[in-house]
């Protein structure tokens, strides 16, 4: 593990920067040839997810960059 003390937080936003990646693809996929409209209900869940992932994402960028020397 590396001393540089915003490896930790860069390291937990892993799976968060993958994870907007593959809902990017969930979308993509809905919006492309479901022979069925997207339920108003279903976007919205899915917005949720995403406004969530977004928040805690965000939250390590920001843990990230005060270990990192900067100020927020």
């Amino acid at each position: 593990m590396s001393r540089n003390p915003a490896f930790g937080p860069v390291s937990n936003m892993e799976d968060g920067v993958k994870n907007i990646r593959r809902w990017g693809h969930v979308l993509r996929t809905l919006g492309s040839g479901v022979d069925k409209m997207v339920e108003a209900d279903q976007c919205w869940i899915i917005g949720r997810a995403i406004i969530e992932l977004g928040d805690e994402v965000e939250a390590h960028w920001e843990e990230a960059f005060r270990a990192a020397g900067g100020q927020s």
